[in-house]
């Protein structure tokens, strides 16, 4: 064996491909085996071809294939370095093989294997017995992978598993640009971040910006909530989540569904857009944008919605309510429907207390707020500047109350009436009616200085006229029947006045007609107390108790205008429709 300090061979075959040049070696000796040279090598072995330099400890050399053992390096340009165990190169194909403990480098990433094969001229490393890549804190292993070094691109295949400071990723395959440091999702990936979990079989992960996109049968879970969209967005940064398509959102008993979801995970503000539905244990609620939050509880809708709390639904173009406060606030074309009342409120703004069931609509006065009732199978309507509902007693014996005050205008197609204040229990169903109140059903008007309607079952039961009660009826609005005392109770059955009371300074005002609807007189009386009966709205008998005076006139002598005093007749100012109000 022929020892040296340095070998230099320069004659190279470039007919071919470009020779192995073996440098340097402790220990050389040459051979030939099968008409070809054969070099051993062996001790501090370097060699080079073109501008990649090879070491190792012991190298044989077969023409232009190379196997070296021990210490293996390859310096490729000064970008990338190979070590092993051992090598099979083929310097005519630039192909090598390398075993045991092998590490790839190129620049900050570094990938290991005990199979490697790698083409030096096109950069390329392929392993099929499993590798680890390291890149700025992020390890990579799979099963099976590509490494296209001059890319800085990777792909992964089988088994693939991600481990970073701030997530964890489980894949199938996925394509990873290292110079990026983005992870491209190639099929089922799983990846686990703080509380989270993310499914998705498409998609990347940018690692260095902490965004992602995850497609195809996505899924964001974290402790017991489950969203899932045809794309999520996530940025960790912000700790934000997005939901695209066939958005939904689900934790528990709360529900949520949209065109697009935004959720911020320290926060827990939940953003619905487009098509918005929210649902939880107290209420249900569609919009066009609905913002939710877990932690106070509180919502807010921005385009037409509507919310469903129990007995309650609620339709507003802006809707804003916060649990902690027990308030909310909702603008524009507001509807509240009271179900269990069968009420309905319309104005432009409605204020809201959930645990009072307290509302208050006002708008300004040329669209003051409407209440709709339904009465007899018939809508009653009513207008006022404000209207105040609110629940008073305990839960075993609970009454609606609603408040009306100021310009009350009420219309029902057989009952109108006006006055400045009004109480309204929608669970007794008594209508009360202050300051200047007045009535009008068919022919009659009704005043006094405090109103009471009793409806049962939705229908008009009684009136009740309290303190300088005053009914004035008319046939031709020429001649007029009066009635006036203290206190007059007037009943109702199907709609029709059945009976009438009057007490306390009564007196009376009715002209008397023959069966061909003719006056024949008017009768004036005065008593402590009086009674009507009435068939089909025509009175038929009229009765008189304690201190009576009665007096019949003939036509002849009846002035028009002599009239009982407080006589106030007012059909102008009566609502004639809805639009009156």
């Amino acid at each position: 064996m022929l020892s040296f300090c340095a070998i230099s061979q320069t004659v190279q075959d470039t007919s071919t491909s470009s020779r192995i040049i073996v440098e340097l070696a402790d220990n050389f000796k040459y051979a030939t085996e099968n008409g070809v040279g054969v070099k051993y090598l062996n001790g501090n072995v370097r060699m080079y071809q073109d501008s990649t330099f090879m070491y190792c400890d012991t190298a044989v050399l077969r023409g232009n294939e190379l196997t070296a053992y021990g210490n293996v390096v390859i310096i490729q340009s000064d970008t990338v370095n190979v070590f092993a165990d051992s090598l099979l190169y083929n310097g005519d194909l630039k192909l090598a093989t390398l075993y045991n403990n092998v590490i790839l480098e190129s620049k900050t990433r570094k990938l290991f294997s005990d199979y490697l094969i790698y083409n030096l001229d096109t950069r390329v490393g392929s392993y099929t017995e499993g590798a680890l890549l390291q890149n700025k804190g992020t390890e990579i292993k799979s099963l099976i992978g590509k490494y296209y070094v001059n890319e800085e691109k990777v792909r992964f295949y089988k088994n693939v598993s991600v481990v970073d400071e701030d997530f964890q990723l489980w894949a199938d395959s996925l394509a990873y640009d290292s110079e990026e440091n983005i992870t491209y999702f190639l099929g089922p990936t799983r990846i686990n971040q703080d509380s989270s979990k993310i499914y998705c079989e498409d998609g990347f992960y940018d690692i260095n910006n902490e965004l992602a996109e995850f497609r195809k049968n996505a899924e964001y879970i974290q402790g017991q909530k489950v969203a899932n969209g045809d794309l999520i967005k996530y940025d960790a940064r912000l700790k934000m989540v997005l939901l695209a398509g066939n958005a939904e959102y689900r934790e528990e008993e709360t529900y949520a569904k949209g065109d697009t979801i935004q959720y911020f995970e320290e926060t827990e503000d939940t953003r619905l857009i487009g098509n918005a539905y929210f649902k939880d244990a107290e209420r249900n609620m569609n919009g066009e944008r609905i913002f939710y939050n877990a932690k106070s509880e509180s919502f807010k809708s921005e385009g037409r919605s509507t919310i469903i709390d129990s007995s309650t639904v609620l339709t507003a173009d802006h809707i804003d309510f916060s649990q902690q406060d027990d308030f909310g606030v909702a603008t524009g074309m507001v509807e509240l429907i009271d179900t269990s009342s069968k009420t309905t409120i319309f104005s432009d703004t409605i204020e809201y207390r959930k645990t009072e069931n307290y509302s208050k609509a006002y708008s300004n006065k040329d669209n003051r707020p409407m209440l709709q009732s339904i009465l007899e199978g018939d809508s009653l309507f009513m207008k006022s500047d404000t209207l105040v509902s609110y629940e008073l007693g305990d839960s075993t014996a609970k009454k609606t109350i609603l408040n009306a005050y100021h310009d009350v205008r009420l219309y029902k197609s057989n009952l109108q009436a006006i006055c400045d204040s009004m109480i309204f229990n929608t669970t007794d169903s008594v209508l009360s009616m202050y300051d200047n109140p007045m009535i009008w059903s068919d022919s009659s008007q009704f005043t006094a200085d405090t109103i009471d309607i009793f409806l049962k079952d939705e229908q008009l039961y009684k009136v009740v006229l309290k303190n300088k009660a005053f009914i004035i009826n008319t046939e031709d609005s020429i001649y007029f029947n009066q009635i006036k005392g203290k206190l007059v109770e007037v009943f109702f059955v199907e709609g029709a006045i059945d009976s009438m009371s009057v007490t306390g300074n009564a007196e009376a005002v009715y002209f008397m007609m023959d069966e061909q609807k003719a006056y024949i007189g008017m009768n004036k009386s005065i008593s402590s107390k009086m009674s009507f009966k009435f068939e089909d709205s025509d009175l038929k008998d009229i009765y008189f108790y304690v201190n009576v005076n009665s007096n019949l006139i003939p036509m002849k002598d009846v002035n028009p205008e002599d009239t009982l005093d407080g006589f106030n007749w007012q059909p102008r100012i009566r609502p004639k429709d809805k639009k009156a109000l």
